[in-house]
């Protein structure tokens, strides 16, 4: 994570794994991905606010590119993704909590697949 001044930060690196299968969906079709995980493909940028004391940091929507690796059909498959929804974020005491967001994939005929990404929460080193 890097963050300025002026209010704008980025988040650089990021690998997020999923517990258990990760459902996705088309809006009509429903696929389970195994042993998935998303890693960030460069860095997001985004920017931060204060109030009252507490920091907001957010990655605005189709700003976060990703690639999703996962196992599905007894195929292992790599896609690139973005966030469909913002990426928002606090720091408290060396830890941080990040929001529930979505990440998007359009497939080769053009059917949209949304995954959900819950909240998480990581420790500072």
């Amino acid at each position: 994570m890097s963050l300025n001044t002026t209010g704008e930060w980025s988040i650089d690196e990021m690998m997020l794994y999923a517990e258990g299968p990760l459902s996705v969906t088309n809006g009509a079709a429903n696929a389970l991905i195994y042993d998935a995980r998303l890693e960030l493909a460069g860095s997001a940028p985004g920017t931060y606010t204060t109030v009252r004391g507490q920091t907001y940091y957010e990655v605005a929507a189709g700003d976060a590119n990703f690639i999703a690796i996962g196992n599905a059909d007894d195929e292992w498959a790599t896609l690139p993704v973005s966030n469909a929804t913002a990426i928002t974020a606090i720091e408290s005491g060396g830890e941080w909590r990040i929001g529930a967001f979505s990440v998007e994939y359009v497939d080769g005929s053009s059917d949209t697949w949304t995954m959900t990404v819950g909240n998480a929460v990581w420790l500072d080193n």
